[in-house]
């Protein structure tokens, strides 16, 4: 083989042929393609691809926990609570969580009830509460619709660990696991 420098102008040209011809596309890679471009100027899809967009998942990250360990300005004047309060951050959204006990009117303890309110700009959607793990106590898993100011509720949770999704049209909020139950000793 010569060195560049030294090439005719038809062995340059032939090179440069060789160079830059590429495979035809399979067909089957053409005809996803089309079907995409389809969809989007909003003509029907056909095919496999014609099947509905997957949801876009962002995974919140804990902002604040009430039980986590008590900040150095709330000194001896903080008091533990029952109650507590989570705040959750994904893309746009932030969710403000509380987790309380509920009381029955004799006394016992019917478990406890998950409610807050999501702040964006999401104004219908609902909440999906299910266990993390595999206990067979209580119900395998809750839902309530967001109110149309984005508040929620869901009562009557068993104490254990839970997954909570939040479902806004085609965004799913995956909040980290949650444990219900009562504080342990120590948390303020």
């Amino acid at each position: 083989m010569k060195p560049i420098d030294q090439l005719t102008d038809d062995e340059w040209l032939a090179l440069v042929q060789r160079t830059i011809a590429l495979p035809d596309v399979p067909p089957h890679l053409l005809q996803r393609a089309l079907a995409l471009w389809e969809r989007r100027l909003g003509a029907p899809a056909q095919g496999p691809a014609a099947e509905a967009p997957l949801p876009r998942r962002w995974l919140a990250v804990l902002s604040f926990d009430s039980w986590a360990a008590a900040p150095m300005t709330a000194g001896m004047r903080a008091l533990p609570s029952e109650v507590r309060q989570l705040l959750f951050s994904a893309e746009g959204c932030d969710i403000d969580l509380r987790v309380a006990p509920q009381d029955t009117a004799e006394g016992s303890g019917a478990g406890f009830s998950v409610s807050g309110q999501l702040m964006g700009p999401f104004t219908h959607g609902r909440i999906e509460i299910a266990r993390a793990g595999d206990r067979p106590a209580g119900p395998a898993a809750y839902a309530a619709l967001v109110q149309p100011l984005g508040e929620f509720r869901v009562d009557g949770i068993a104490v254990g660990s839970y997954r909570i999704t939040v479902c806004l049209g085609d965004t799913e909020i995956e909040l980290p696991p949650l444990d219900v139950g009562p504080a342990a000793r120590g948390a303020a």
